[in-house]
């Protein structure tokens, strides 16, 4: 068994992109997919595709439509292994690369459980932090429009 960390995803960004990519087509051809328990055919799967994948090299890295997470998330919080590669991969990827290293499945603890959290994610916070912003805006826009219409109607 070929030993697989963060470092060796790092350096090899090009490989395991294409090795994910692979495992997506195969693996994840359907979504509920996502979801399910990782078997051991699942890390024979991604490194017979990783192993001649690391001719790609010089490729640039693959955009698997990432988003950030928020620091505070279930999952990011729980496991700062998972957390390394969720700052670069989008969750089914993360999970997938931390589960490789790691033998740890985040939604899969043990084989009596499960457990499925929706993924806080940074840009949702910064969404409703800047939506707060602009219902305070427009409150005092409102207000100041009423006092306005009040002060017109109160000086005519």
């Amino acid at each position: 068994m070929m030993e697989f960390d963060f470092t060796c995803v790092v350096s090899h960004r090009a490989a395991v992109d294409t090795a994910l990519w692979i495992f997506e087509v195969i693996a994840y051809h359907k979504p509920h997919l996502l979801f399910r328990r990782f078997l051991p055919t699942d890390r024979e799967l991604f490194f017979n595709s990783y192993r001649p994948s690391m001719s790609v090299e010089n490729c640039p890295p693959l955009d698997f439509g990432f988003r950030r997470v928020s620091s505070t998330d279930r999952y990011y919080v729980q496991f700062p292994g998972y957390a390394r590669y969720r700052d670069i991969y989008p969750v089914r990827f993360a999970r997938l690369l931390w589960w490789l290293e790691s033998g740890e499945d985040i939604y899969h603890r043990n084989c009596r459980s499960s457990l499925f959290f929706n993924e806080q994610l940074q840009e949702e916070f910064h969404h409703s932090v800047a939506m707060q912003n602009v219902h305070r805006l427009l409150r005092r826009l409102l207000i100041g429009t009423d006092l306005m219409l009040v002060s017109s109607l109160y000086f005519q």
